[in-house]
């Protein structure tokens, strides 16, 4: 986990119900982006295993469903996540991966995060 830089400005934003994701600054995908592309060109062929930290929400320690959408897409556009890991972290925020007769799951552990 913590995959995004810790400290970020927008860490602290206040989330109303009329929030949308364009009211944000998309600094931090954006470098989540660049560190997805990494990690494509330099592994190409190993199976990465993702689990969200607590910096690695927007706002930090805050799961909110539009930034892991949004993540969920730049790591099936990097071809990170299959069609189905997408959907499973898209849609719960966490995956399993199926390798060799073990199953590994990546669960979020901010959904158990008091606050």
């Amino acid at each position: 986990g913590d995959l995004a830089p810790h400290g970020y400005p927008g860490d602290k934003a206040t989330l109303t119900n009329t929030t949308t994701f364009e009211d944000l600054c998309p600094t931090k995908l954006l470098i989540m982006k660049r560190q997805a592309a990494f990690w494509k060109q330099h592994f190409p062929h190993t199976k990465l295993v993702f689990t969200l930290g607590n910096n690695d929400h927007f706002p930090k320690d805050k799961y909110w469903q539009p930034f892991i959408t949004a993540l969920g897409d730049v790591f099936h556009e990097e071809g990170l996540f299959t069609k189905k890991e997408h959907e499973m972290f898209t849609r719960y925020g966490s995956v399993y991966y199926d390798i060799d007769n073990l199953r590994f799951i990546a669960l979020d552990f901010t959904l158990f995060t008091p606050g």
